[in-house]
């Protein structure tokens, strides 16, 4: 359980940022700055089946970001620099966590060693 609830404290921190922005540090996490919304494009936003927040994958000019959005207080101006390795898969510098889109839509967020941490469900609002 102490798991689960460290996964999903790490995961509520995780937002999106855009490539002129300055970079912000939290731990490791490699939180960054990102642009105002309507500078970024959504590839797309899932509701995490263990959690009560969102997850978005958003392009801001040619840099991708996972953001969290989550009911009280979690704001969408940062997020973790995803390298996009395909149409349907990321992966962050910054922890090596991975995050792939499945063909039915639902995002596997996989931690170092490829093990499945987190689903998904396609969401149809970046707001829970």
């Amino acid at each position: 359980m102490k798991n689960r609830l460290a996964a999903a404290i790490f995961l509520s921190l995780i937002l999106v940022n855009g490539a002129t922005s300055a970079q912000i540090i939290v731990g490791n996490l490699g939180l960054e700055k990102l642009p105002p919304t309507d500078s970024r494009k959504v590839v797309g936003t899932w509701k995490l089946k263990e959690m009560t927040c969102t997850r978005s994958i958003e392009q801001a000019h040619s840099r991708y970001f996972m953001v969290a959005r989550c009911d009280g207080g979690h704001s969408d101006d940062k997020g973790i620099l995803l390298a996009k390795l395909s149409d349907n898969l990321y992966q962050s510098q910054a922890n090596g966590w991975s995050y792939e889109i499945a063909e039915t839509g639902i995002l596997q967020v996989r931690n170092r060693s490829g093990a499945v941490i987190l689903n998904g469900e396609p969401h149809p609002r970046l707001w829970p």
